[in-house]
């Protein structure tokens, strides 16, 4: 692109569980027990054309997330993958809109009795600077409410993603 602008990866660091569900008929753990959310995430900042990634990577594979049982912050799933690059103007600013969808996926013995997927989607911001090498890490929560939630208390997680400068 030239010495005109310079780029940016947008970064996919980390997820987290920051609202356990509570499926009345999850096999997954005893009846009234908070179950682990079982996620499979995909983002992009290409929502037209749907170019992003999906984590995990393997089809029958998801990131199982859970709070503390005693109320405490969960525990950070790492990631570190480049969702994709941005080029920006040299000496302008560049805002640029990162979309998130998360489905909750059932399994086994649910999924038999006919439990459905819980999925939801959010949009969090960051803004672009060429006089930056690192934008700080931005959160968002995605909120997992449409779906199959038979009652209970529907899951949501916490997104965290930066930005690095990294070419041009």
């Amino acid at each position: 692109m030239g010495t005109n602008c310079c780029c940016f990866e947008i970064i996919l660091n980390a997820v987290r569980a920051s609202q356990m569900q509570l499926e009345p008929l999850d096999a997954a753990a005893p009846p009234g027990l908070w179950t682990a959310l079982e996620i499979k995430l995909f983002a992009t900042i290409d929502k037209q054309h749907h170019i992003g990634i999906v984590h995990p990577q393997t089809p029958l594979s998801f990131m199982k997330l859970r709070k503390q049982l005693a109320g405490g912050p969960a525990d950070w799933y790492n990631i570190g993958r480049v969702i994709n690059r941005v080029y920006v103007p040299k000496n302008k600013k560049q805002t640029v809109d990162v979309f998130f969808t998360a489905v909750e996926s059932d399994h086994a013995a649910e999924r038999n009795i006919g439990m459905k997927d819980e999925y939801g989607s959010a949009t969090g911001q960051i803004t672009l600077d060429c006089c930056t090498d690192e934008i700080l890490a931005r959160r968002v929560e995605l909120h997992l409410t449409h779906g199959g939630v038979g009652g209970g208390i529907a899951g949501a997680i916490e997104i965290d993603f930066f930005a690095r400068r990294c070419c041009c």
